[in-house]
């Protein structure tokens, strides 16, 4: 898999770099498209910003595995008709060591103080979502024992002498059923 996006990857790229070696694009000055400067002015930084757009959407864990790389790709992609990478290029060059520094001072921050909460709010979602799942799960399988319910109930009152007792037991497990499933619904927030 991770061969094949590497392979797409190339594909998308290599066309992007032909038209803007032809018509230029905004934020991506045509000299950089040269050979030698090509790998440091738009491979190089293109790739950081990726990586590091990949990263954070692993990290916060919210979109599963494959899905990660691609939105990196597309919204790194995304920065240079904006001229936005453009600008972040040359002030990744223009910076130097400084913004090496400020990149280390920032990302110590994020990890001492955003992540530990953000790993929180990430651990609550998941723990949320199966929930969900659990209790969707329970209202179908009450659903399916109300439906025989109901089943036994109008075969139990279709016979020419009904039970009155198995057929008010079936009438109390009847309602009984559906107060938990309205119960269910209301925990996940149906109307």
């Amino acid at each position: 898999m991770k061969r094949l996006m590497a392979l797409l990857t190339a594909l998308l790229i290599v066309p992007a770099i032909a038209f803007a070696q032809i018509k230029g694009l905004e934020g991506i000055l045509p000299a950089w498209l040269l050979t030698s400067d090509l790998i440091y002015y738009a491979i190089l930084p293109f790739l950081v910003f990726m990586l590091v757009i990949w990263g954070f959407l692993r990290r916060i864990g919210v979109f599963p595995g494959m899905i990660n790389p691609l939105i990196a790709f597309f919204l790194t992609a995304a920065l240079i008709p904006t001229g936005a990478f453009g600008y972040l290029v040359a002030i990744l060059y223009s910076a130097g060591i400084n913004f090496g520094l400020l990149g280390i001072i920032v990302l110590f921050l994020i990890g001492i103080f955003l992540l530990p909460q953000g790993e929180k709010f990430s651990i609550v979602v998941k723990e949320r979502i199966k929930t969900n799942r659990a209790w969707r799960a329970e209202i179908k399988s009450r659903r399916k024992q109300l439906d025989k319910v109901k089943t036994s109930v109008i075969k139990e009152s279709a016979k020419s002498k009904p039970n009155k007792n198995k057929l008010r037991d079936l009438e109390k497990k009847e309602a009984k059923l559906e107060e938990e499933i309205k119960e269910l619904k209301d925990r996940l927030g149906y109307v």
